[in-house]
C-alpha cells in the first residue's frame, strides 16, 4: 500500500520535476538592405565589383593586393 501511494505521488509531482527554462525567444533578424543598396550578390562577377569605387574598396580591404594581381 505504501508502494502504491509513494507512486502516486511520484506521479502527481511528475510534470513539476519535467518543466523546463523556457528557451530565449529567436533574435529578430537583420533588417533587409534597401533595394538602391542591394548592387552585389553572391553571383555578380569580380570585375563588376571592382569597377565599382565602393566595391573595390571592400576587395582591398579583405583581400590586399588581390586586384594588383596579375590576370
Amino acid at each position: 500500500m505504501k508502494t502504491a501511494i509513494f507512486v502516486a505521488a511520484l506521479m502527481a509531482a511528475a510534470p513539476a520535476f519535467a518543466q523546463a527554462t523556457p528557451a530565449p525567444a529567436p533574435a529578430a533578424p537583420a533588417p533587409a538592405a534597401p533595394a538602391s543598396d542591394a548592387k552585389f550578390n553572391l553571383d555578380t562577377p569580380l570585375q563588376d565589383i571592382v569597377a565599382d569605387e565602393k566595391g573595390k574598396a571592400v576587395i582591398e580591404k579583405h583581400f590586399p593586393g588581390m586586384i594588383a594581381l596579375p590576370e
